[in-house]
């Protein structure tokens, strides 16, 4: 039960992510701050 918890918890957290990523494009705001407010690391492209 507890583990099912836990998963919740992860994918809720990554869908609020998304959703703040989204938003910060939308907006104009640097991934830096998005990186700091929902620690979260973006990689970039080789």
């Amino acid at each position: 039960m507890e583990q099912k918890k836990v998963q919740k918890n992860y994918f809720e957290k990554m869908i609020e992510d998304k959703k703040a990523i989204i938003n910060s494009i939308r907006n104009g705001v640097s991934t830096e701050i998005i990186e700091e407010e929902r620690d979260v690391k973006f990689v970039t492209p080789v």
